[in-house]
């Protein structure tokens, strides 16, 4: 899944999401802490879990160290990919993914 700090919660309901998350925000404030309302928000599925940057860059394949040239240029390729998606979706995790 990408990034460890996400949290995925699934219910039934939009009522029941909305409780879920005003649970959670609660519990949180009795801390002094608070959820990042850019990052947080209920999402109705059927939809994707991860972004499609992620599931390019996980797909990615190196060759092996035998072709180094070859190797040297997927290399390149990755990182081309992985600046691209970062500068797609700043507010995502891309290069510590990546």
């Amino acid at each position: 899944m990408g990034d460890a700090r996400r949290l995925r919660i699934f219910d039934t309901t939009l009522r029941d999401g909305e409780q879920v998350l005003a649970d959670i925000q609660g519990v949180l404030s009795e801390y002094e802490l608070a959820l990042n309302p850019r990052k947080t928000g209920i999402q109705e599925l059927p939809q994707a879990l991860d972004g499609r940057w992620a599931s390019d860059v996980s797909r990615f394949r190196l060759r092996d160290s035998g072709h180094p040239t070859a190797q040297r240029n997927d290399l390149v390729a990755l990182f081309s990919l992985a600046f691209d998606a970062a500068a797609s979706y700043p507010e995502d995790s891309v290069l510590k993914y990546a």
